[in-house]
């Protein structure tokens, strides 16, 4: 009779963290979704999507927030997705110091958490790519301990990433922003710098329209994608976009590292270099500190992230930076390899390579380095 075969203990065993899972904007595609009564039914979808049975963290999310299940016929076969938030639109916590305009980003080193480039498509042509970290609000409240919060990865391109570009610039989220440091200045007499994190941005399917191709003939009907934000941005506005409950878990993973920001350069050159986007490097999420010493929510808990966007480490008792896959073999440890990465990106080689590293010393640490950086 077959059995379960003893290997003894002694075997040293890597199991890869889970992906941040790509979140991609379709429009107006036809498709069909399942009913109400559980049936497929042919229809449309426009929005923020993300693929089923290849995050099953997040299939597991998706399905406990009660998203869509749209099914759509690409060159691959048949594949489902989750449709996220309510019709397509999501409110996003943009893990991402601010985002240039399109003329600044001409110069590639102007990256803030932003990824943004050019690549060849399949067709030879070349394709506008824009790519940002974020947590999903409607996503939130469906992750626990066994399955904690993770950002992640929207992905827009061609017209999608010129439609993004200003909402996300100067003209767009960073008015809310401004709104808010003026307004809480005005009534409590005392400055706040709000983060770019630190309010939702909603993005979601605006009016139909015909898009232009590039030799100026009619192109196809698209969903373009659109933000709430009104002309006068209220009190009201802002708190229905606080980030609020959830500013511990999307505030830790900002002050934890200057991740978003490196992410922003490298995910950038690879755009340039022809990375299709739909194979992003996993990143694990990186766990909280205990520290919290501002009195406003919005009291400069923005990083100075230097003129190089992230700290250079420095040797340390010798020691030289590692890998990821050097860092995973600190086993005996509660840390993970992202704030061990962390710990090493801000010059703190020693205790990034402690043994027994644990995972509250970590984010303690952590914390205390960005604020003298």
């Amino acid at each position: 009779m077959s059995d379960f075969i003893d290997f003894g203990t002694d075997a040293e065993v890597l199991e890869p963290a889970p992906e941040e899972g790509i979140v991609q904007w379709y429009s107006s595609r036809d498709c069909e979704a399942v009913g109400e009564n559980g049936e497929l039914e042919d229809s449309a979808t426009a929005g923020w999507h993300i693929q089923m049975e290849k995050y099953p963290y997040l299939d597991k999310v998706c399905e406990q927030a009660g998203c869509r299940k749209v099914y759509l016929e690409q060159n691959s076969g048949k594949n489902g997705y989750w449709q996220i938030g309510k019709n397509g639109g999501a409110h996003f916590f943009v893990l991402a110091k601010g985002c240039y305009s399109e003329s600044e980003m001409n110069n590639k080193t102007n990256r803030a958490g932003i990824a943004f480039g050019w690549h060849k498509g399949e067709d030879g042509k070349n394709t506008k790519v824009l790519k940002f970290r974020a947590f999903v609000k409607e996503l939130l409240p469906f992750f626990d301990e066994e399955n904690p919060a993770k950002p992640v990865i929207v992905v827009a391109k061609k017209g999608f990433a010129n439609d993004l570009i200003p909402i996300l610039g100067r003209e767009g989220h960073h008015r809310v922003l401004k709104a808010n440091d003026q307004g809480f200045l005005e009534k409590h007499g005392k400055p706040t710098k709000t983060p770019y994190w630190g309010i939702a941005l909603f993005l979601g399917p605006g009016k139909k329209i015909k898009r232009m191709n590039k030799d100026k003939s009619l192109g196809s009907v698209v969903s373009p994608i659109v933000s709430d934000l009104p002309a006068v941005i209220t009190p009201e506005f802002i708190a229905s976009h606080h980030v609020d409950e959830y500013r511990g878990i999307v505030q830790d993973e900002i002050r934890a590292s200057n991740y978003s920001i490196e992410w922003s350069l490298q995910v950038s050159q690879e755009i340039e270099a022809g990375a299709n986007g739909n194979d992003e490097e996993a990143e694990s999420f990186i766990g909280s500190s205990n520290s919290d010493d501002y009195d406003h929510p919005f009291d400069d808990p923005v990083m100075d992230y230097g003129e190089a966007g992230y700290a250079d480490p420095k040797p340390s008792a010798g020691l030289k930076p590692l890998s990821d896959a050097e860092l995973r073999k600190f086993t005996e440890s509660t840390a993970n390899v992202a704030q061990r990465r962390a710990l090493q990106r801000l010059g703190k080689l020693e205790l990034a390579q402690k043994p027994n590293l644990s995972k509250e010393e970590a984010g303690r640490e952590i914390a205390l380095a960005q604020k003298r950086h």
